[in-house]
């Protein structure tokens, strides 16, 4: 869900600017609301530069939930994987998480 608003706002050239945790509220059947604006920014959503660091901070945030999981998550730890790439413009954009 917090990559499907991502990738909503970054289409709309909308950086959230502080996607991680505390920032998301969630109830026990997995639906989730992103809330915090207070440091988002307007971007050009034809460079997604801006986009991929918001992909690290999903990196971040993939990375606490999978520390959670009972079981391992093969997509959801290549994906994290992906996203915390020291190399930026290996990073994925939204609409592909």
């Amino acid at each position: 869900g917090i990559a499907s608003a991502a990738a909503h706002l970054h289409a709309r050239g909308l950086l959230h600017g502080d996607l991680y945790a505390h920032n998301i509220q969630w109830r026990a059947d997995g639906e989730c609301l992103l809330g915090d604006f207070g440091a988002a920014s307007f971007y050009d959503p034809a460079d997604p530069r801006p986009a991929r660091l918001e992909a690290r901070a999903f990196g971040c945030l993939l990375e606490e939930l999978l520390a959670h999981c009972p079981e391992e998550m093969p997509a959801l730890t290549e994906l994290r994987e992906r996203c915390l790439s020291e190399r930026p413009g290996e990073r994925p954009e939204f609409a592909e998480c």
